[in-house]
């Protein structure tokens, strides 16, 4: 029961990380703000599955921030594009052990 509570918690982590950034960089042309952002994405559930959710964007913006998938200027939020952001994971995770020779 644990590991499924944990698995499926992680799961929806990685739901607001991925659905953040998708409305950031598929509409890059809309200069969103994180409320914008916010009720972008709950509209768009409404309309692809009739079902109203209350979208954690402050914990999608928090993540992405942390992996520097984004960037603000001013309010408003841009996405990294998508290979820089490859490159930016991929220097993240080579980066993520430490060990001395």
């Amino acid at each position: 029961v644990c590991k499924y509570l944990l698995d499926d918690a992680e799961g929806e982590e990685f739901k607001e990380l991925v659905l953040g950034y998708y409305f950031l960089i598929t509409e890059d042309k809309i200069r969103y703000d994180k409320n914008s952002l916010k009720q972008r994405i709950e509209e768009f559930f409404i309309r692809e599955f009739n079902k109203e959710i209350s979208f954690e964007i402050d914990d999608s913006l928090r993540k992405l921030k942390e992996l520097k998938l984004i960037s603000y200027e001013g309010k408003h939020i841009r996405a990294l594009p998508a290979g820089k952001a490859l490159s930016e994971l991929d220097r993240q995770w080579d980066n993520y052990f430490t060990f001395n020779k």
